[in-house]
């Protein structure tokens, strides 16, 4: 494999503008419109033809983007309109190892522009068989991780639909195998839900089969540059997942702090702060659960996928969000929470669990596999780039 040389970026690619387009003047079609950090709406044309390479120019600055379709590429974003017979998933990664926000100018709303990169000196392979056997190995890498979240995708579905049929529509399987209303299971009017419930369930408050428990009020002065254990806040908590992008570290526990603090896989946490009701499973170790996030904490494991599908639901979300107090900032009281009421069924839950908690493990497998695949890519990456670690021909 021969070695990388040193060149400039304007001599191996060149960098354009992207064009305007505000959503009044996008039409209606299944063009993407690329801006500073992926896909900001669709048009009916474009401006690049596939593939496409951008960089967050605006905004969110220095973030490289592929696409391997046609685009219009955003004023937001600068795109690669030459790539000089080079292989474009190889300048797509090259350009991932630069670090472009630090060329940015940071006056006002931060901005990248294209003159201050094309100068920027860089380790590059100039052989073409060399630039797509780097690339391959990446894409491969990326690939594995668009596909796992794909079926994520497809089995947070599925679950959804689950709960949908059994406890919305009350179409769970009766004693004949049989979904129950649609097969001419008895309802009961319920006065405290204002509706309709299936005969011999009970109502019951959250708290009897779920405590909602907040982090703890960890101090600057726990925290660690390095330290062993990363802290959840509220903005970690996302949509089904919890990021482990943190801020801070902890490298010695507080003596004073819950155990439940100390996280667990399939954990459950939910946002109590903000953008209030976001709810999300852990996946990994080594993870604090900070204040302001609350934690699912289960009275018997039986009952996971249904409180992790009820917290997911749109209606819970609705509710969560009218019992939020405050007007600048939402926030959620987990005594509350607690009080809420829920439809509840013993024999309904285990079953309902029997059947989900494959497919919520699947799920949580795929993010820890994702989370190694991540890691794996971001320790390749700069030591493929510039020659570290070489890949050998099969003859």
């Amino acid at each position: 494999m021969r070695k990388p040389i040193i060149k400039s970026i304007g001599d191996i690619l060149n960098l354009k503008r992207g064009y305007d387009l505000t959503k009044n003047e996008m039409i209606q079609g299944n063009i993407p419109v690329v801006g500073s950090n992926g896909i900001i709406g669709f048009h009916n044309e474009y401006n690049v033809k596939a593939p496409c390479v951008t960089v967050g120019r605006s905004g969110t600055v220095g973030i490289p983007q592929f696409y391997n379709k046609n685009c219009w590429a955003h004023n937001t974003c600068l795109y690669i309109d030459d790539f000089k017979n080079n292989n474009p998933e190889y300048l797509f990664y090259l350009l991932k190892t630069l670090h472009l926000d630090k060329v940015a100018n940071s006056t006002g709303v931060p901005t990248l522009n294209r003159n201050f990169v094309h100068p920027l000196k860089i380790k590059y392979f100039e052989d073409i068989n060399v630039q797509k056997s780097v690339s391959l190995i990446l894409t491969q890498l990326d690939k594995k991780i668009e596909l796992n979240n794909k079926i994520t995708s497809e089995l947070e579905n599925l679950a959804k639909t689950l709960y949908e049929y059994w406890f919305v529509q009350f179409d769970f399987p009766d004693a004949n195998e049989r979904p129950y209303k649609s097969s001419g299971g008895k309802m009961v009017y319920n006065e405290i839900l204002k509706r309709e419930m299936p005969e011999n369930w009970q109502v019951i408050e959250l708290k009897n089969i779920c405590e909602v428990k907040s982090g703890y009020p960890f101090s600057s002065k726990d925290y660690a540059s390095n330290g062993k254990y990363k802290l959840i806040t509220i903005k970690n908590v996302q949509d089904n997942y919890i990021s482990s992008d943190t801020d801070n570290a902890i490298e010695n526990i507080p003596t004073n702090m819950p155990k439940y603090c100390l996280l667990n896989d399939g954990d459950i946490l939910l946002s109590l702060t903000g953008n209030v009701g976001r709810i999300g499973l852990v996946f990994e170790d080594n993870l604090l659960l900070n204040q302001r996030v609350g934690l699912l904490k289960l009275l018997d494991k039986n009952y996971h996928s249904f409180i992790y599908l009820t917290f997911l639901s749109d209606n819970f979300k609705n509710i969560l969000e009218k019992i939020s107090t405050g007007s600048n900032q939402k926030n959620l009281s987990p005594v509350e929470t607690e009080k809420l009421s829920i439809l509840y069924s013993e024999k309904v839950l285990k079953n309902f669990e029997q059947q989900t908690k494959p497919i919520i493990d699947k799920i949580i497998n795929n993010y820890k596999e994702n989370k190694k695949l991540d890691a794996l890519r971001n320790f390749l990456l700069p030591m493929l780039m510039n020659g570290q670690v070489t890949i050998q021909r099969q003859h």
